[in-house]
């Protein structure tokens, strides 16, 4: 290993745990306000999106159907959520929080939502999209070297090779 590639994973090692470190402030962040860490994501999701499709949760916040679909029913039992169906698709149903759920959500994740902009703030504009534009442009760039990588490793059926 050279050392310019030990370098970028040293690097790489560092963005890491940043990433990791500011995941585990939500996850204490839902442990405090007694939320299973998901259940914390759909209801922050909803806040801030008004109604999100199921599969809109599931790319919004990167959990697995099985795991989305459980907060949501969950939430649905509680009277936190209803669904509302698509008018352009009937098979697909906009999840949407009720008057007490919306309540529940501000209670639970307003203040994180207030904390959040305070960083931003803090940050100021310029770091603020400083910081976007590099994680955006680090997210193109890995996307397209990994496409890359696997387009060199897999055969015509798709498989590794």
């Amino acid at each position: 290993m050279n050392t310019e590639n030990f370098d970028a994973y040293a690097k790489q090692k560092q963005f890491d745990n940043e990433i990791v470190r500011e995941y585990r402030m939500y996850e204490d962040w839902a442990r405090k306000v007694d939320l299973p860490v998901y259940q914390l994501c759909i209801l922050y999701e909803l806040l801030a999106n008004k109604k999100l499709t199921q599969k809109q949760l599931i790319m919004a916040t990167n959990f697995p159907k099985q795991t989305i679909n459980k907060g949501v029913l969950n939430l649905k039992q509680a009277g936190y959520v209803v669904f509302e169906e698509v008018k352009l698709d009937h098979r697909q149903k906009m999840i949407i929080l009720t008057k007490n759920g919306y309540a529940y959500a501000v209670k639970k994740i307003g203040p994180l939502f207030k904390l959040e902009a305070t960083v931003f703030e803090k940050l100021g504009p310029k770091k603020s999209k400083q910081l976007l534009e590099l994680l955006r442009l680090y997210g193109d760039i890995f996307e397209q070297e990994t496409k890359k990588y696997w387009k060199t490793k897999m055969d015509q059926k798709g498989e590794y090779k």
